[in-house]
């Protein structure tokens, strides 16, 4: 109810994880209202509709234009 975004488990293809739920810090200051789970990527829905996406983009899923890992949260509107 607070739009945080908690993650844990195995970290793979840049989508970070820990044993214990944790907030990723690049997304602080952020209201998440809704999130998509791919396989090993992330696509978030903040307040105001800015979508942000990370981990796996080898196929140009992320939506960025690019097929780069994408470690860290980026802007793809």
């Amino acid at each position: 109810d607070r739009g945080v975004l908690f993650h844990w488990g195995t970290m793979v293809m840049g989508v970070e994880a820990h044993n214990v739920p944790r907030t990723r810090t690049e997304l602080k200051g952020n209201i998440i209202e809704h999130v998509a789970l791919g396989d090993s990527f992330v696509l978030a829905v903040v307040r105001g509709g800015n979508i942000l996406a990370w981990g796996d983009n080898s196929v140009g899923q992320l939506g960025s234009g690019t097929a780069t890992l994408q470690m860290t949260p980026i802007s793809i509107t």
